[in-house]
């Protein structure tokens, strides 16, 4: 019923989206060029996180020779309850995207997928971090619908203030909760590597969600800048420090758990409830963030 509710109703939303969207995103932002870099790491919380946020960005940094290593934090063994044997099925789905996105090397934390809020000790980040040194790391954001989003970007930066070595930079991506483009201060243009970033998603098949929402979004998010571009990934780059501050104030707040506030973008159709769902409340917390810069 609700697979036929979205069906009959895309006709009207989806135009209506592409024009609300495109205006809401409108902007004048500058195109982020990507430094040639050795190292970037990106912590993805389940399989599918790092091509859904930036495996534009990720394709783009392995076409210049950068190495890129993604740290897949759960078992994603929640997923999909009709699917067995579901943790390594998905390990096997990014194992195939690797050489498509030109990933150097996989690292998988297996936590259990829903509970990386329950999870104490950053050692294991401190270790990845210690280990591939990264100018720069991507991880998702403290502002997100999935608790388990939230919790990794949280236990990076523990661990970054314990780390011998600091990254130069940190980008946060996008997944369950598009970011207000006012905040938004990061742009790359995937307009070439995005057909790459569409086929690595037909991998994920063991996963029940809509992925159009996200492609969609990709496209509107495009008006953001000045010159005129296809295809966009979007980012919140801070310092180290800023990261760590980012933190400390969220935790001492207790905003860690957005799962009733903020809906998944995932679906075309609910991308207006997605990206406007308490988005007042979301405007907020982003401007306490931005103040402590």
């Amino acid at each position: 019923m609700k697979q036929l509710l979205i069906k009959a109703i895309n006709p009207l939303a989806i135009p209506l989206t592409k024009i609300i969207l495109k205006r809401f995103y409108s902007g004048n932002l500058p195109i982020t060029q990507l430094e040639h870099k050795q190292n970037v790491v990106v912590f993805a919380p389940h399989v599918d996180d790092e091509t859904i946020g930036l495996g534009g960005t990720i394709k783009k940094y392995t076409d210049q020779q950068t190495k890129v290593h993604v740290v897949n934090v759960t078992d994603g063994g929640k997923s999909n309850r009709h699917v067995n044997n579901l943790s390594e099925i998905r390990k096997q789905e990014l194992k195939l995207i690797q050489p498509i996105l030109g990933i150097s090397s996989l690292t998988f934390l297996d936590y259990p997928d829903g509970q990386v809020n329950q999870i104490k000790s950053s050692e294991d980040f401190i270790k990845v971090l210690e280990e591939l040194k990264p100018d720069i790391v991507y991880t998702t954001s403290f502002i997100d619908a999935h608790t388990d989003h939230t919790a990794t970007a949280h236990l990076l930066a523990d661990a970054l203030t314990k780390s011998q070595h600091q990254p130069q930079v940190v980008r946060q991506y996008e997944i369950n909760c598009p970011v207000p483009p006012e905040f938004i201060n990061c742009v790359i243009d995937i307009t070439n590597e995005n057909n790459t970033k569409l086929q690595a998603i037909t991998y994920f098949k063991s996963q029940i969600i809509a992925f159009d929402g996200f492609i969609l979004l990709s496209k509107l998010k495009s008006s953001i800048v000045s010159k005129k571009l296809s295809k966009v990934e979007t980012f919140i780059e801070s310092t180290v420090d800023e990261f760590i501050k980012q933190s400390d104030l969220l935790l001492s707040k207790n905003l860690v758990d957005f799962s009733q506030d903020f809906k998944q973008a995932n679906r075309s159709s609910t991308l207006l409830i997605a990206v406007f769902k308490n988005l007042d409340k979301k405007r907020e917390i982003y401007k306490q963030l931005q103040n402590l810069s």
